[in-house]
């Protein structure tokens, strides 16, 4: 447990500085899980619309779960002849939009650079983030998380 807490504190130091997005980490039974984060000016239908572009058409990642409702889609990532799972998750902000990206037995930096290719296609196919408007009467959609962050 303690070798795991040291990779731990490694992988939070690189990611301040280096300054990533966002970088969460979990341990389950004995396993070491990162997910990296990034906050979108886009809404959400575009946000996922494009997500799924991305891996889809652009990179050639064979999509192996899709829920456009709860904005979830499971990949197949491949990288030097490997191929491991990947999720993406957008969830609707006050502001936009949230993607979290996960990419399993692989260094965050993949999924920050997944992150990045997802930037680069929002703003080269919808120009700049707009402000994002709301009626105060119309609740943001369903973002699964009830107790806030």
């Amino acid at each position: 447990m303690r070798a795991m807490a040291s990779i731990v504190a490694i992988i939070l130091g690189l990611s301040l500085f280096l300054g990533l997005a966002g970088v969460c980490i979990s341990v389950n039974s004995g396993s070491l899980a990162a997910k990296s984060g990034q906050d979108f000016g886009y809404n959400f239908d575009q946000t996922f619309a494009t997500s799924v572009r991305l891996i889809r058409v652009d990179l050639g990642y064979k999509i192996t779960e899709r829920d456009d409702k709860a904005g979830f889609l499971r990949f197949d990532y491949k990288t030097d002849g490997k191929v491991v799972p990947g999720s993406i998750e957008v969830i609707a902000t006050d502001d936009g939009t949230r993607v979290f990206c996960t990419i399993s037995d692989m260094p965050s930096y993949h999924e920050t650079l997944l992150l990045q290719k997802l930037d680069r296609k929002l703003r080269e196919e919808l120009g700049p983030p707009k402000k994002i408007e709301h009626d105060a009467g119309s609740p943001l959609p369903d973002s699964g998380n009830e107790g806030g962050e």
